[in-house]
Order: structure tokens, then sequence, then C-alpha cells
């Protein structure tokens, strides 16, 4: 899981660092985990599932806390994006960014 949680980190950092549009990042993340559904639909369900967000029960065991952690970071790349993208008005984000990327 942490494995595919890095592969996606790593893949949207990249998109996020390329010089398209906010559009076509948008679309390119969206292939990256499409992609990843076909190629692994059980590490992509694993991904899916929710993990304990408590740091103190996180620091037990930091497996658990390097997944969260690779999350929050994925978070916040896709956040950035809406939040970029808004600006130049490409996309309309009516709620929090962190919690928009978060369901992204």
């Amino acid at each position: 899981m942490l494995r595919g949680m890095k592969e996606i980190n790593i893949n949207i950092g990249e998109i996020i660092d390329a010089q398209n549009s906010e559009i076509e990042k948008y679309n390119q993340i969206c292939n990256v985990l499409a992609d990843l559904y076909k190629k692994s639909p059980f590490i992509f369900s694993r991904i899916m599932d929710s993990i304990e967000v408590e740091e103190e029960k996180r620091a037990s065991m930091p497996l658990l806390d390097s997944i969260y952690k690779e999350g929050e970071d994925i978070t916040k790349k896709i956040a950035n994006l809406l939040r970029s993208g808004e600006k130049k008005k490409v996309f309309s984000v009516q709620e929090d960014y962190s919690q928009v990327g978060f369901v992204f």
C-alpha cells in the first residue's frame, strides 16, 4: 500500500510540475488513478480505505504513519492544483481546497 501511495504521489508531483494547463493536469491525475485501479484494484481499494488519523496511534505503527503522510502530501498537491485553477477561473471550488482534494 505504501508503495502504491508513493507511486501516486510521485506521478502527481510530476504532473503538477509539468507546464500543462490545470485542466490537463486534472485529467492526467484522473488517468493515473484510473490506471492504478486497472493495474492493481486491490491496492487501489486499500489506498481508498481510511487510516487512523490520531498521531499518537499512528506513532506506534510507523508504516501507517508513512502511508498517512503520503496521503496528506497527495491531498495537498491536489488542493494546490485546485486553488491555482480557481485563481485562473478554470475550476470553481465551493468548499475547502483540502477537503475537495481529499475527496478527489
